[in-house]
């Protein structure tokens, strides 16, 4: 028997061939997410670092513009995108003359603050929902695949594999019979905690429905 890829795909229905693409553009977008997102990480976590150690001597100094221009050098770093806003915040209202108080200077970059973070967290989670989704799924339409694949021989070959897919009794079923097969279909659903049940009552119900 030819296992050759090729060979395999020929012998596919259109089903399964439609669900390997499916399957084949699930796994690309995923590696594409996961390389992408990797890379977008990484430079927001390099790019922080050296902003932190350009931002330590200005700001001690109170240089509040300087530091706003040595954020917007990196342009890939989430901190920056979060201190900028705060500082840009802080000095709009610093510079109004009608406010004297300097804890409206502290709210307003607070507030500031607090938006642009969840503006640049839901930006580092792109992508990510979609990568969730296709982790979840995936086995599903995997096992769709594979389900497809055991029905067509049976389909093609009924016959062929030595089973019998649907079985006549081997004589009518009266009420002793009926109550038997109820009682083997409670120990089948006790069988996760009783598992010589199970397999007792497996044998009870192949000996009564399948042909000698």
């Amino acid at each position: 028997m030819d296992m050759s890829l090729g060979a395999l795909w020929v012998s596919m229905s259109n089903a399964a061939k439609g669900i390997v693409i499916v399957m084949i553009i699930m796994s690309v977008y995923s590696i594409w997410v996961m390389i992408e997102r990797f890379i977008t990480f990484n430079q927001a976590k390099n790019q922080s670092l050296k902003l932190l150690g350009a931002l330590s001597n200005v700001l001690t100094k109170g240089d509040y513009q300087q530091a706003i221009d040595i954020t917007k050098k990196y342009k890939q770093s989430h901190l920056a995108k979060v201190i900028s806003a705060g500082l840009l915040e802080f000095e709009a209202v610093r510079r109004d003359k009608r406010n004297t108080d300097p804890e409206v200077a502290i709210e307003a970059s607070r507030q500031g603050m607090d938006r642009t973070a969840m503006i640049t967290v839901a930006e580092l989670k792109e992508n990510l929902g979609a990568l969730a989704t296709i982790g979840a799924t995936a086995p599903f339409v995997g096992l769709f695949g594979t389900v497809l694949g055991i029905i067509r021989p049976l389909r093609r070959h009924p016959g062929g594999l030595g089973v019998q897919l649907l079985p006549e009794p081997r004589r009518p079923l009266h009420g002793r019979d009926v109550e038997l097969r109820l009682g083997d279909v409670h120990l089948l659903a006790e069988g996760s905690r009783h598992p010589w049940q199970l397999i007792g009552g497996i044998a009870r119900w192949g000996s009564s429905v399948l042909p000698r």
